[in-house]
């Protein structure tokens, strides 16, 4: 049975890609419209719903289940910095699937490579970070920082990369000051499951299980440092990591650190 959702999986991942890129063009050119005549707003409410049902689509045809804990700790009365974990390219449509559809996404530029999703990215005024170039990459937190003050609400993925292993990696040094000099609630949300369904360097889908754990919002003017935030946050998503998989989390930090 596995095996035969799985091929059925990629034959609908196959069609479905291309439908993706077409459709989403659409979408991006309807967009662009919405936000010259009537303004962002506008576009957003029209957008909205189409990311939704296309992204819950997305992971219904593939066979992957999703299951969503927390969802009680969403902020309804402010806008949010989501801080997550990152396993897989399928972290972004589930986010806008089972969070909020109208997400502005802070990624690396190699993102705009991948077809449509750069354009999307920042269509929805998200960035992509140049990390090779200090000043583009300044002007664009920049970006980020005035989207926080003015009510949006982004994504940020500290860990700087995708997990090779699906363990958690060290935050980037530096990745949570937007957070402390914006004084926006963080929203930490732990994603597991999404690197079995497409491991990083595959093309291909493997029905799988995702689980998608969103935690208490934290006031960032809590914390002294961003040294100490980020060490407060890397453990919480170990911890959290470590019982969305019954010790399995654990065992493989102990073996990981057996073998340095």
């Amino acid at each position: 049975m596995f095996i035969l959702k799985m091929i059925l999986g990629n034959l609908i991942f196959i069609f479905g890609f291309i439908a993706y890129v077409v459709y989403g063009y659409i979408v991006i050119i309807r967009m662009r419209i919405k936000r010259k005549k009537y303004g962002v707003k506008k576009m957003l409410e029209y957008a909205a719903p189409r990311i939704k049902n296309f992204s819950i689509r997305a992971f219904k045809w593939t066979f992957v289940d999703v299951e969503v804990e927390g969802m009680e700790n969403i902020p309804k009365d402010s806008n949010f910095l989501i801080i997550a974990n990152h396993q897989s390219l399928l972290d972004i449509p589930l986010l806008l699937a089972y969070i909020d559809p109208t997400l502005a996404f802070i990624a690396k530029k190699e993102v705009s490579k991948i077809p449509m999703i750069g354009s999307f990215v920042k269509e929805m005024g998200g960035v992509l970070l140049d990390r090779s170039d200090i000043k583009k990459a300044v002007a664009a937190l920049m970006e980020v920082m005035k989207g926080l003050r003015e009510g949006r609400s982004f994504v940020l993925f500290p860990e700087g990369t995708r997990s090779a292993d699906g363990n958690l990696r060290e935050f980037r040094k530096g990745s949570l000051k937007i957070a402390l000099r914006t004084k926006v609630k963080i929203l930490p949300v732990v994603i597991d499951g999404t690197i079995n369904v497409t491991p990083k360097g595959s093309i291909f889908i493997r029905p799988n299980k995702v689980k998608l754990k969103i935690l208490e919002p934290l006031d960032p003017s809590k914390f002294e440092n961003e040294e100490s935030l980020r060490g407060f946050l890397e453990k919480s998503f170990k911890d959290q990591l470590l019982l969305m998989r019954g010790g399995v989390y654990n065992e493989k930090s102990k073996n990981k650190s057996a073998s340095c």
